[in-house]
């Protein structure tokens, strides 16, 4: 297996949009991973269901609102990183129906919306990114329909990546209207921040094969360098890699099962990554054998 450290500087990447450089080498190296994985970026398919944005805030005086615009521009920031990677999509949850037993906050969601809609479309056109949403009437009667139907219209002819936000969601509201579904991706990782369920975020049909992933963290733009993203990006594509074809129909090789019992049933197997000196982040996913930690 070659290892990023063992690249020399005449092997070209697999992925052209973005250098091998210092900074990506041994976060590959400390993932156990190789230059040639990053050709999965192209597959896979994340579905992130953000969160955390009222008490990931570090100055919790501030306008509520500004906890929401931190999401949308995290989402739009983390899009851009997969994009450079060779990533060509990705799914976010913005927020369920059930967010109306809370009032307040679905103020400050459509408060957080309308300050960051043109200047978040504009980016989003400017790199390439189409952006569609779905949900319980979002081209309709929902409260930020304008904006969204203006997202859809300015972005429709970009193709440099697919950015797609459920908002307004509720699973049951999925079932019923399977067929505006039919362009969201099959998804291979949910990822979940603060919280570790996904209860009511169900996508029907979507994510028969995708692995799990658990981030402590709030998806708060502001506490997340661009390096803690790209080895957010790595740590889906590593979670990806990992349950890839496990998930029905897999074919055991000679010992395989043997080994796989041993390492779950007998060692209590658990991996820990650890990327940085000063850790500020973690997150928790699975292989066949158990979990996987990587703090950064």
């Amino acid at each position: 297996m070659l290892m990023a450290s063992e690249v020399t500087s005449d092997v070209s990447s697999p992925i052209e949009s973005i250098e091998l450089n210092d900074q990506i080498l041994p976060i590959l190296d400390q993932l156990e991973m190789t230059v040639d994985d990053l050709k999965h970026f192209r597959d896979l398919s994340p579905y992130l269901i953000l969160d955390g944005h009222r008490t990931g805030i570090k100055d919790s005086d501030v306008n509520p609102a500004r906890g929401y615009v931190e999401g949308a521009e995290f989402s739009l920031r983390f899009a851009k990183i997969l994009q450079k990677l060779g990533g060509e999509k990705a799914t976010f949850l913005i927020h369920t129906l059930r967010n109306y037993q809370t009032m307040d906050r679905m103020g400050a969601i459509f408060s957080a919306i309308e300050d960051v809609g043109k200047k978040f479309i504009s980016k989003a056109y400017q790199s390439n990114v189409k952006l569609k949403y779905f949900g319980e009437s979002v081209h309709e009667k929902y409260t930020m329909s304008g904006l969204v139907n203006k997202a859809e219209k300015v972005t429709k002819d970009c193709n440099g990546f697919d950015l797609n936000y459920l908002t307004n969601y509720s699973e049951d509201w999925g079932v019923e209207h399977n067929e505006e579904l039919e362009e969201v991706p099959d998804i291979s990782v949910i990822g979940r921040f603060t919280k570790g369920h996904f209860s009511g975020a169900g996508i029907p049909g979507h994510w028969n094969k995708a692995n799990f992933m658990y981030i402590q963290q709030a998806s708060v733009s502001e506490n997340w360098s661009d390096k803690d993203l790209i080895v957010l990006a790595l740590s889906l594509l590593k979670s990806h890699i990992a349950l890839n074809g496990y998930v029905g129909g897999k074919s055991y090789k000679k010992g395989e099962k043997d080994e796989i019992r041993k390492a779950r049933e007998e060692e209590m197997w658990d991996e820990d990554y650890c990327i940085s000196e000063k850790i500020s982040k973690k997150i928790i996913s699975f292989n066949p054998k158990g979990p996987m930690t990587i703090k950064f």
